[in-house]
């Protein structure tokens, strides 16, 4: 997330990256989350969507909750673990790889492991 993304265009971008509509995220969180009141919060109308909506669309998404939380500017319970995401990308979009593309990607990734190891200084 750049400094100046909103949650709204963020939840936007997750809901994209996703292929679904507002409609559809509707249906996934069985009408928890109103399609009219996520338009809403993707425009900015609605600025700090509440911590259940961003539970279901966690949930949808495949992504932090407490992450979530954070955006949208509430208080996020710390275990004091560290989490680890790819920025933008929904877990959900890579469970969905085939797994040709699953071997493409962990290849890719290690490419840029070593990559970055024999750029930092001894």
């Amino acid at each position: 997330m750049t400094e100046a993304e909103s949650v709204g265009d963020y939840l936007k971008k997750l809901r994209r990256v996703a292929g679904l509509t507002l409609r559809d995220v509707e249906a996934r969180t069985n009408s928890n989350v109103k399609n009219g009141y996520l338009s809403q919060v993707e425009t900015g109308h609605i600025q700090r969507p509440a911590p259940a909506t961003l539970w279901h669309l966690a949930e949808v998404y495949g992504v932090d909750y407490n992450q979530l939380l954070v955006r949208a500017g509430h208080r996020a319970p710390s275990d004091g673990m560290p989490v680890d995401v790819l920025e933008g990308v929904p877990l959900s979009a890579i469970a969905e790889l085939n797994e040709e593309d699953k071997a493409d990607l962990r290849e890719f990734i290690e490419f840029l492991t070593t990559r970055r190891r024999h750029r930092e200084p001894s």
